[in-house]
């Protein structure tokens, strides 16, 4: 893998987490979602002559992974019983120095890189002529935990309109009482 890709995937996670520089939990909310879409955007761009099949595949799940996120952190930030958990966040990110959140930027732009780099691994030996064998488990392993932790976050969203202050015990949430980190594990264990 080209060392000059891994700068640029820093660079891009680095741009895309700067969010954080305005309020705090944007560098590990809405940062990490448009670190994963911008990636998947443009390493795939970059590998546009040679992606295809499921490493073209990978990197779409990897973009609507990053979209869903960022979309559903944006509506919960507009929901009133969301608000005064926002409220203590900003709180605690008007607390934190400047060196400190230079560190948190830096070091989770590190880790979005580090979570896209078996998708840079697919792309790479998908260019080099070579097949990932373990590639088609891990997109079902995807998109399972895709789907999982969209209808988690669904389900628990329209049980909040209801019941803001119950914790969700319906649904998925009957069955496991994190879904929507299980459905984000399962996604990643994929990729």
């Amino acid at each position: 893998m080209p060392w000059l890709f891994l700068t640029l995937a820093f660079a891009l996670c680095l741009l895309c987490s700067a969010l954080g520089f305005k309020r705090v939990e944007y560098f590990v909310s809405l940062g990490y979602a448009a670190s994963i879409a911008a990636q998947a955007i443009v390493f795939s761009l970059l590998y546009w002559d040679t992606i295809r099949d499921l490493a073209l595949l990978q990197s779409v799940l990897l973009l609507a992974y990053g979209l869903r996120l960022g979309s559903f952190i944006a509506l919960r930030m507009r929901v009133p019983s969301f608000q005064k958990q926002q409220a203590e966040n900003r709180a605690r990110g008007v607390k934190v120095s400047g060196l400190f959140k230079v560190a948190i930027w830096a070091g989770a732009s590190l880790f979005y890189v580090l979570l896209f780099l078996p998708a840079l691994h697919t792309m790479s030996a998908q260019a080099d002529g070579l097949a990932l064998s373990s590639a088609p488990v891990g997109l079902v392993l995807m998109v399972a935990g895709l789907g999982l932790e969209a209808c988690a976050d669904w389900q628990k969203s329209r049980f909040k309109r209801h019941s803001p202050s119950r914790f969700c015990d319906t649904g998925l949430f009957s069955v496991v009482r994190f879904p929507n980190y299980f459905g984000e594990m399962l996604f990643w264990l994929g990729l």
